[in-house]
């Protein structure tokens, strides 16, 4: 959400233009990253509305890869090429929900 969103085309498929390194590396699984950062704060520079109110702390950025190793792993490995980047400034995440036995019926 705090890295570029890197639009690529894939090395060797004819609809290349379209590959998306989604999700290309977290640095750590969802459970240690929020066992390990708790109280972890929102990155001061992005936007991040969540329809919960709550964001999810496991797709903050410190969890993720930063661009620049993804990219250097996408060409490292001959998976696709950067055409072009997007420079975020704001996430919408779903943010956490309560579960479906948690919910009352109307």
């Amino acid at each position: 959400m705090a890295e570029p969103i890197l639009l690529t085309r894939g090395t060797d498929a004819t609809n290349g233009l379209g590959f998306l390194p989604h999700g290309a590396g977290r640095n750590m699984s969802r459970t240690q990253f929020l066992k390990a950062n708790p109280d972890l704060p929102a990155p001061p520079d992005i936007d991040i509305r969540s329809f919960s109110g709550k964001p999810d702390l496991s797709e903050y950025p410190q969890a993720y890869k930063n661009a620049a190793t993804v990219r250097r792993q996408m060409l490292e490995f001959g998976l696709a090429e950067v055409v072009d980047e997007v420079i975020p400034y704001g996430c919408i995440m779903a943010g956490e929900q309560p579960k479906w036995w948690m919910k009352t019926v109307a």
